[in-house]
């Protein structure tokens, strides 16, 4: 899945006209994502705008990931070991500490 979200961050990167038509075109209407130069919205949010959005929002979401990854990594290194996650001892420490009815 990271390699997919990282995927769609450098073809946002590499190739911004092409993936801003394909976005559009994949969640509007025909017809209603394109404006002319002087329409307001152009010119309170520019081509530029939703770039620098599109890396921001692409940065968080490969951050995030990476984040989620490492601390469930850490946690299951950590845990290894000890039962199944509810509170029960694994089987091998039942035994070790005579719980076993």
């Amino acid at each position: 899945m990271l390699g997919l979200i990282g995927a769609v961050v450098v073809s946002a990167v590499v190739a911004w006209d092409a993936f801003f038509t394909l976005f559009h075109r994949t969640f509007f209407a025909d017809g209603t994502w394109i404006f002319l130069t002087s329409d307001t919205l152009i010119r309170l949010y520019p081509e530029q705008f939703w770039f620098d959005c599109a890396l921001v929002v692409g940065a968080l979401t490969i951050g995030g990931a990476l984040l989620l990854i490492t601390t469930n990594w850490r946690y299951s290194r950590s845990h290894a070991g000890r039962g199944d996650g509810r509170g029960e001892p694994s089987a091998s420490e039942a035994l070790r500490v005579g719980q076993v009815d």
